[in-house]
């Protein structure tokens, strides 16, 4: 590094640390006031009926039911496409595990 360099870099760094200690507050605000150590760490109250746990937990257990039900419609949807009715042959296998010639018909024009 060249002397023009590190007068350049130290006069931005001059400048640099003049910005951010303008913006620092003069003096530094107190810190706000510590809550009870208790109070902070006592739990919350229980929700005071039953009736909103029984509803979460409904509700847990409905969408447990629609992610089942929606993965097996997806799988039956795949499943579905396989074919039906009688086997037929293989193209291309012949009597005796001879194969036969196949042609395919040539695009007309």
């Amino acid at each position: 590094m060249t002397t023009l360099d590190r007068q350049s870099a130290d006069r931005s760094e001059d400048l640099l640390r003049a910005f951010f200690q303008f913006e620092m507050p003069d003096p530094w605000p107190a810190a706000p006031p510590v809550l009870d150590r208790l109070a902070v760490l006592r739990p919350a109250a229980p929700p005071r009926g039953s009736y909103s746990s029984l509803r979460s937990r409904l509700a847990l257990a409905a969408s447990i039911v629609l992610l089942l039900l929606s993965s097996l419609a997806v799988s039956s949807a795949f499943r579905s496409s396989q074919p039906t009715g009688k086997p037929t042959e293989k193209a291309g296998s012949g009597v005796d595990g001879v194969p036969k010639k196949v042609t395919t018909p040539m695009p007309t024009p």
